[in-house]
């Protein structure tokens, strides 16, 4: 990845909050996780095996949808799969609604920093 793009989500990885957000970006579906893992993996200020517990806890719930889903399926219970199934794609709304609100905010504070260092060229 180049490092302008990276730079651009480092309030994320800043932030007081960064548990919390590894959390609910594992939990949602729909989200881009890989570039988070990227991300997070490089800092300090989550540990490894935390990380590994927060990203484990977040992906079960949908997990586990997923299996109730395919067994609702299998077993003829075609109401079931569909509520469940509606479920997951409202949770995938929910999640692709979050990813756009996280990149304004990451272009917002781009352009702020390009911005700022234009007037400290000056």
């Amino acid at each position: 990845m180049p490092e302008k793009y990276l730079q651009r989500f480092d309030f994320l990885i800043e932030g007081r909050r960064l548990d919390l957000f590894v959390f609910l970006v594992f939990l949602l579906p729909g989200l881009p996780k890989d570039a988070l893992t990227y991300l997070v993996s490089f800092q300090s200020k989550i540990k490894p095996m935390r990380f590994f517990i927060l990203t484990t806890i977040g992906r079960t719930p949908a997990t586990i949808l997923t299996v109730f889903v395919g067994g609702s399926l299998w077993n003829g219970n075609y109401r079931l799969a569909i509520v469940l199934s509606a479920a997951m794609l409202l949770l995938a709304v929910l999640g692709i609604g979050v990813k756009k609100y996280i990149d304004r905010r990451a272009k917002r504070r781009a352009q702020a920093q390009e911005q700022a260092q234009e007037k400290e060229n000056w």
